[in-house]
């Protein structure tokens, strides 16, 4: 181990104050000039096309939409490669019910 941190205690000390610092920060807004300049350097370097490509690989195709209507979580699930909790948030989302809900609708 090198440099200041280099003893355990030193680098937890360190990593605490880190902590804090980001912690006063979180959930504050920035100022307007600063949210543009990340945005242009952002777009300089070009980082849009990762976040598009996480949204593509993830978004649900119309035939996967459409076993949620017939099937339950569990076999929508396997059927898709997907988490049990993926296919009950996307279910969520879309307010439809489980092919296996039983209960009735308030009408």
């Amino acid at each position: 181990m090198e440099g200041w941190t280099g003893t355990v205690g030193t680098r937890q000390l360190v990593q605490t104050g880190q902590g804090r610092r980001v912690a006063k920060l979180r959930g504050k807004s920035l100022p307007p000039e600063q949210v543009e300049q990340r945005r242009q350097t952002a777009r300089a370097l070009d980082l849009v096309r990762h976040l598009e490509a996480a949204r593509q690989e993830r978004a649900w195709p119309a035939d996967q939409l459409a076993l949620l209507k017939t099937m339950p979580d569990a076999e929508v699930a396997e059927r898709t490669g997907r988490k049990e909790s993926a296919v009950r948030v996307k279910r969520a989302k879309l307010g439809s019910r489980s092919a296996c809900d039983r209960r009735r609708e308030n009408r």
